[in-house]
C-alpha cells in the first residue's frame, strides 16, 4: 500500500477533530487495523518529533492516531509532553487513550472488560508523615479529574447499549487509577485501591497514561477528553502469565468499544463540533443491521429482499449479505451499511433503532434459524382466500372452543370432550364416528337449537372482519370458510356478512321435524387432512393453481393446508408453532385483535408497504 506524507499545512487544513493515543504496541495494532483510508490504497501520515501520526477515519469520524514513544506520563515522549506538542499542531476537538489496564477484581470483572473514564485518580502525589506513636501516615494530595459531561454522557450510553448486547465483555464506567507506577503486586494494588477510594469514586482499575492525557488537556482548557482501556491483568504478579494472549484481546477490546462509540453520528453532539467533509465523512458513517430482527421484520410484513431492494434503491445484493452473517464463537457477527441506506430500511419496515442493535429475542433468533427455505412472497394477490372460522375470524379464546362451550352449557365435564378429541387424532375413531358420538351427548341432554343460538351470541367476529370480507368481495377475490366448526353458529356469527362468502363447509346440524331438536350432526369431510382437499376443490373450480390461494388458520387442525400447496397464514396460533414455516408461510402475531393486520399478505400490492419517494 502507498503512503503519502502531509507538511503541516496539508494536516492542518484537514482539520482534524480527534486525536486517540495509544502506548502500547498491541493497542497501536488494535487500532490501526480499524482506521479506515482517506484515500484507497494510501496510508496518510504524518511526522514530527513528537512521532508518527496515522490519518484516517474511525466510524466516519476523521482521526490522527498519536502513538507514544515512551509509556507513562511523565518521561519525555510520553504522554504529557506528546499530547501537548500534538494538541498545538492539530488544535484538536476532542483526545481519547485507548489501550490496556488492570482491572480492579476478577469476582466482578473478567479479562477484557473494558473500563471508561468516569473520573481518573492520580495516586503519586502524596504528603507522608510520621503520626504521634511513629506511624506513617499519607496525606493524598491528589485531585481527581473528570471528562466534560457530553463526552462522558455519549460514552455511558453507548457502555448501557454494548453491555445489553451479547459480546464478550462488559463495560464498566468509574474511576480509574493512574501513575507512573507498573503495578505487578497484588497487596500493594489492594492498599493503593484501600488508600484512594472514597463514598462517590468507584474504582475501577487502573494505569500510566490517563493523567498525562487529563493534565495536557487541562492545560489547553478542553474537557473533551475519555480513557477507554480494557483489562489484561490484575496487577496481582502474574502480569506475565499469557501477556501477549491478554494484552492482544484487551486492546482489541478497548477498541472495538471505542469503534462502536465512533460508529454513530452522535459525537457531532459535542460542542464547537464542525461537520465538514474531511472530517466528517458519510460513506463511512456505518450502521450494524441485526440480522435477525431484518429477517424477522421483513418476514412479518411479507417482504421480500426485492420488494426492500425496488423500494430503497438499495442493490439486492447488498440487502441480502445483511442476513448473510457469520456466527463466531456462538456469537452472531452482524454486518453494517451506510447510515443513510440503514436509515432507509428502517424507515420501511416500521422499525425503531432496535434494528441497529445486537440484541435479538429468542422467538426471532429460532424464526431465522428455522427458515428451511427463502421468503416466499407472492409477486401478485391472492387469486382466492380460504378462512378458518373458530379463533381466525372470531376474538380468540385462551380456554373454550365453540365445541367445549356446547358441552359446557349441556353441564358436561369438558374431559369427555377432551377424551373424543384424543381417540381421533389417535385413529381409533373416524371424524363421522366422533360425530355420532358427539351428538349422542348432546342429544341425551336434549339439545335445541334456541341452544345452539344462545351460543352462538357468546361469540364475537373478530374486529374489522366485516370491512376485510367487502375489501375481498371490491377486489373480486372469491373468500371461502373451511372450519371443523358449526354451520349455525357460523351462520348466525357472520350475519350480514354471510353472503360475501362464496362457500362455507363445516359440520352440519340436523333437527327433528318440528325444527327444534338436535337429531343428528353430519361430519364434514374437509376438517383436518380434508381442508387440503378443499384446497384443491377450489383451485379446480376457479381454474387456477392451489399456490394462488390464501388458507387462513389458527390451530392445528389447520396445518394439512400446506400438502395443498397454498400459502399459509397463521394468526393468533393456538396448538399450533407460528414459526415453522414448514407449515406456515406466513405468521402475523401471537394478539392480532384486528383482522385488518392481515390484509398485506391478502392484497399485499395494496397493503404491504408504501412506496417510498
Amino acid at each position: 500500500m502507498q503512503e503519502e506524507s502531509l507538511s503541516t499545512k496539508q494536516l492542518r487544513n484537514y482539520k482534524i477533530q480527534f486525536i486517540l493515543v495509544t502506548a502500547n504496541e498491541f493497542e497501536k495494532e488494535a487500532l490501526q487495523n480499524q482506521i479506515k483510508p482517506i484515500s484507497p490504497n494510501c496510508i496518510t501520515t504524518y511526522t514530527d518529533k513528537t512521532g508518527r501520526y496515522r490519518i484516517g477515519y474511525l466510524g466516519s469520524y476523521l482521526i490522527a492516531h498519536l502513538h507514544l514513544l515512551q509509556q507513562g506520563s511523565q518521561r519525555e515522549h510520553a504522554a504529557i509532553t506528546s499530547i501537548n506538542e500534538a494538541y498545538q499542531t492539530i488544535s484538536p476537538l476532542c483526545v481519547i487513550m485507548v489501550g490496556i489496564a488492570f482491572g480492579r477484581s476478577s469476582i466482578t470483572q473478567n479479562l477484557g472488560d473494558v473500563l471508561v473514564s468516569q473520573t481518573i485518580k492520580p495516586y503519586n502525589h502524596v504528603r507522608r508523615s510520621a503520626g504521634d506513636n511513629g506511624e506513617c501516615i499519607t496525606e493524598d494530595r491528589n485531585h481527581p479529574l473528570t471528562p466534560g459531561h457530553t463526552i462522558l454522557h455519549l460514552a455511558q450510553s453507548r457502555a448501557d447499549q454494548v453491555n445489553a448486547m451479547p459480546l464478550k465483555y462488559k463495560v464498566h464506567v468509574g474511576t480509574i487509577l493512574t501513575g507512573e507506577e507498573l503495578i505487578d503486586d497484588k497487596i500493594y494494588k489492594e492498599k493503593l485501591i484501600e488508600a484512594f477510594s472514597t463514598a462517590d469514586q468507584d474504582i475501577i482499575g487502573g494505569e500510566m497514561e490517563a493523567v498525562g492525557l487529563a493534565s495536557a488537556m487541562l492545560y489547553h482548557s478542553n474537557i473533551n477528553w475519555l480513557v477507554i482501556k480494557a483489562i489484561s491483568d490484575w496487577a496481582d504478579g502474574a502480569k506475565n502469565k499469557n501477556k501477549t494472549k491478554y494484552q492482544k484481546e484487551a486492546a482489541q477490546n478497548a477498541v472495538d468499544f471505542c469503534v462502536k462509540l465512533f460508529n454513530t453520528d452522535r459525537l457531532c453532539m459535542l460542542s464547537n463540533f464542525v461537520k465538514t467533509k474531511s472530517n466528517y465523512n458519510e460513506k463511512y458513517n456505518t450502521f450494524l443491521i441485526n440480522g435477525y430482527k431484518l429477517y424477522y421484520l421483513r418476514n412479518k410484513l411479507c417482504c421480500t429482499f426485492k420488494d426492500i431492494s425496488i423500494k430503497t434503491a438499495i442493490p439486492q445484493a447488498e440487502i441480502e449479505q445483511l442476513e448473510n452473517f457469520k456466527i463466531i464463537d456462538g456469537k452472531p457477527v452482524f454486518h453494517t451499511i451506510s447510515s443513510k441506506k440503514a436509515h432507509k430500511i428502517r424507515k420501511l419496515l416500521g422499525c425503531g433503532e432496535e434494528l441497529f442493535e445486537e440484541t435479538y429475542t429468542d422467538h426471532e433468533q429460532s424464526f431465522f434459524k428455522n427458515k428451511k427455505h427463502a421468503l416466499f412472497c407472492p409477486p401478485e394477490r391472492a387469486k382466492a382466500v380460504i378462512f378458518d372460522f373458530d379463533g381466525t375470524l372470531t376474538l380468540k379464546d385462551q380456554h373454550l372452543s365453540t365445541w367445549q362451550r356446547i358441552w359446557q352449557y349441556l353441564g358436561y365435564d369438558l374431559k369427555i370432550c377432551e377424551t373424543l378429541h384424543r381417540k381421533f387424532t389417535n385413529g381409533d375413531i373416524s371424524h363421522n364416528e366422533w360425530c355420532d358420538k358427539t351428538a349422542k351427548y348432546f342429544i341425551d341432554r336434549d339439545l335445541k337449537k334456541d341452544d345452539i343460538m344462545k351460543i352462538a351470541q357468546q361469540i364475537t367476529l373478530m374486529p374489522g372482519t366485516d370491512a376485510v370480507l367487502q375489501e375481498l368481495s371490491n377486489q373480486n377475490i372469491p373468500v371461502y370458510i373451511c372450519s371443523g366448526s358449526i354451520d349455525i353458529i357460523i351462520e348466525s356469527v357472520l350475519g350480514d356478512s354471510k353472503k360475501l362468502i362464496r362457500k362455507i363447509v363445516s359440520n352440519e346440524f340436523a333437527y327433528d321435524k318440528t325444527g327444534t331438536k338436535l337429531k343428528t350432526i353430519t361430519s364434514t369431510v374437509y376438517d383436518f387432512a380434508g381442508k387440503s382437499d378443499f384446497i384443491k376443490e377450489v383451485a379446480a373450480e376457479l381454474n387456477i393453481d392451489t399456490s394462488d390461494i390464501l388458507f387462513v388458520g389458527n390451530s392445528n387442525n389447520d396445518e394439512f393446508a400446506v400438502s395443498s400447496g397454498a400459502k399459509t397464514l397463521v394468526i393468533n396460533p393456538k396448538l399450533t408453532d407460528g414459526y415453522n414455516r414448514n407449515i406456515w408461510k406466513y405468521f402475523v402475531g401471537h394478539n392480532i385483535k384486528d383482522l385488518h393486520e392481515i390484509l398485506p399478505f391478502l392484497l399485499p400490492d395494496k397493503y404491504l408497504l408504501e412506496r417510498t419517494e
